[in-house]
């Protein structure tokens, strides 16, 4: 109850289709939080329990080598990073919605296999942990409060009602129908905590394209740089995915 809180029979919705129908795509499940000891790690742990080795935990390192043996065939993968590169974002939307994947492994033969597993993404940046969009219907992004009075043996007492807990599971009937590809419609993943990651990551790029630009005017002593957003797109942020020529001039016609 403390992970989803108003967002309870949803949460449970979560659970239950990862129990009783793992091939189902559902959304990229994020839990943030300034604190510490907000229980986020032993949500991963409670579903480490019951998924056992189904479940992995991982780092960045993991998602930007071309390796991906660690996760490929599990059914969860917890991220616990404080900020997510943009290459491992785009290989995470990529991946969110794909029915396959090419395992890759080191010193084996790549070969393609069916693919349904599901990120979680922890962090204490709660603004900035990775760069969205208001079209992004990929993320839930919870913001977790801190944890009431701390419990050292929280974590086993969850463990020991596993089996009642998944046989709640496997009889309820799920909250909301399947409205989208991953399941739940977008707008009820909708957050504030989303909101804000939207309304940064837009700050965010209006400060790139700033300093770029003043870099540059530093850098060959110019009082003025004239060019267009294609110019902008090509000859600074080329290599960019989540910087998009569309986003370049939204940013400048509305921020600037």
């Amino acid at each position: 109850t403390h992970i989803f809180e108003e967002h309870l029979e949803m949460g449970y919705d979560y659970i239950q289709l990862l129990w009783t129908n793992p091939t189902q795509i559902l959304p990229v499940l994020c839990l943030v939080s300034e604190e510490n000891q907000t229980g986020k790690t032993t949500f991963g742990n409670f579903l480490n329990a019951i998924f056992g080795h189904n479940f992995v935990a991982i780092g960045q390192n993991e998602l930007t080598t071309e390796f991906n043996g660690s996760y490929a065939s599990k059914l969860i993968a917890m991220v616990d990073e404080s900020w997510i590169s943009y290459k491992v974002i785009d290989k995470l939307k990529f991946m969110a919605t794909s029915p396959s994947i090419m395992l890759r492994q080191m010193n084996k033969d790549h070969m393609p296999i069916d693919f349904f597993c599901k990120f979680i993404l922890c962090s204490n940046r709660v603004d900035d942990f990775i760069i969205a969009n208001e079209n992004d219907e990929r993320y839930w992004v919870r913001k977790i409060k801190k944890f009431g009075k701390f419990d050292p043996d929280f974590l086993a007492k969850l463990i020991k009602e596993i089996p009642y807990f998944l046989h709640f599971l496997s009889n309820r009937e799920l909250s909301v129908p399947n409205e989208s590809r991953a399941y739940f419609a977008p707008a009820r993943l909708r957050t504030k905590a989303f909101e804000d990651l939207v309304r940064h990551s837009k700050d965010v790029l209006i400060k790139e394209i700033v300093e770029t630009l003043l870099i540059t005017m530093e850098r060959d002593e110019l009082n003025s740089i004239d060019c267009t957003c294609k110019d902008l797109k090509d000859a600074y942020f080329y290599i960019r995915n989540d910087i998009t020529l569309t986003k370049i001039k939204e940013a400048i016609q509305k921020e600037l």
